[in-house]
């Protein structure tokens, strides 16, 4: 008997999740493939809460399933799905990490590449049962599965080469729940030369030629950095 593959999926919404499930538990019942031991997280703090606890019982995850963009959390070091892959990837540095996000934009795809470097990455406007199975069964034979679009985003080149960091979204995260600029060297810890600097880059990088910061955060959240 084959040993079952322990997957966590991680995820806000229901629907995804219970889709993802019916796509497992239908490739379960093919003879070749293996059967799925699943767990669920709808945040980062019981996602975590699984991963310590399956390091603590020595009961190793072997896929986890993240989306990008979380709407609740209770930790605020946790800006996105972004920030709990690194956590992951410093836990289980071997972990097998399948994104499946709705971010469709290179600026954004290259950052989690660069940050985490996920073996899989699937856009969720390209995802179906197939293209969800197939990602898996990559997953498991050790092999990096990019859906189509995902590659075409890798190899987009960026009109600038920057990309933003843990502390440019940050100061994006502080101004969107409205921190004001001048407050942002006591919250961040960094002279306002520096958060200027980062600004400047930001705008150049977004295409964003108007004062004030309003722009900024509303190109920021189409492009999931907060």
């Amino acid at each position: 008997m084959k040993k079952p593959i322990n997957i966590l999926l991680v995820d806000d919404h229901p629907f995804v999740l219970e889709a993802y499930e019916t796509s497992l538990n239908e490739m379960s019942r093919k003879k070749s493939s293996p059967n799925f031991n699943i767990q669920i997280a709808f945040d980062y703090d019981s996602a975590l809460i699984k991963i310590n606890e399956s390091i603590t019982k020595n009961s190793a995850i072997d896929i986890i399933t993240l989306d990008i963009s979380f709407n609740c959390t209770t930790n605020s070091k946790m800006l996105s799905g972004e920030d709990l892959g690194i956590k992951i990837k410093q836990l289980l540095p071997d972990i097998k990490i399948l994104v499946c996000t709705s971010y469709n934009n290179n600026y954004r795809i290259n950052t989690i590449i660069r940050n985490f470097n996920p073996l899989g990455i699937l856009l969720k406007g390209d995802l179906n049962f197939k293209t969800f199975q197939t990602a898996v069964k990559s997953l498991i034979k050790n092999t990096s599965y990019y859906s189509k679009t995902v590659l075409e985003l890798i190899h987009k080149k960026n009109s600038i080469d920057y990309t933003p960091d843990k502390i440019d979204r940050l100061i994006l995260y502080e101004l969107s729940i409205g921190t004001r600029m001048n407050a942002l060297p006591n919250t961040l810890n960094m002279s306002m030369s520096g958060i200027e600097k980062r600004c400047r880059h930001l705008k150049v990088l977004f295409k964003i030629n108007t004062s004030g910061n309003r722009e900024l955060i509303l190109k920021a959240k189409e492009f999931g950095f907060i």
